[in-house]
């Protein structure tokens, strides 16, 4: 396998063992109230698919860590920050508060995926 196919599959696999579990128990509690959760398995996939995509397009052409975390750090900021906002946008009960979370996570889920891409596919 060559060295892009690796950490494209280093980094799905870090960005959806990290994101599930917080999605699965930090945010679920603070959906109560807003709306409903219905999880849709095949939509599920495709988001992350989406999600993944941006390693090998952007993520992986910049050759410092510095610069992979920069770019890492803003691609999840609009990611989230995007959804978060649209839900705010167009649901009265969904606070910005909730917003800004959502922001900040996805902030702190790319830059971590990102970095441990980095390290894990030095050793795999």
């Amino acid at each position: 396998m060559n060295f892009k196919m690796k950490n494209i599959l280093i980094f799905a696999t870090f960005i959806t063992l990290i994101d599930i579990p917080w999605i699965r128990y930090v945010m679920f509690p603070q959906y109560k109230g807003v709306f409903d959760i219905k999880m849709k398995p095949e939509a599920a996939i495709v988001a992350y698919m989406c999600m993944i995509i941006c390693y090998p397009l952007i993520i992986s052409k910049f050759s410092t860590l510095k610069e992979q975390l920069i770019t890492a750090a803003t691609i999840g900021l609009v990611i989230y920050g995007t959804y978060g906002f649209t839900l705010a946008a167009i649901y009265d009960k969904y606070p910005i508060s909730l917003a800004i979370m959502e922001t900040l996570w996805g902030t702190t889920l790319f830059t971590i995926s990102t970095f441990l891409t980095y390290k894990a596919g030095k050793y795999l």
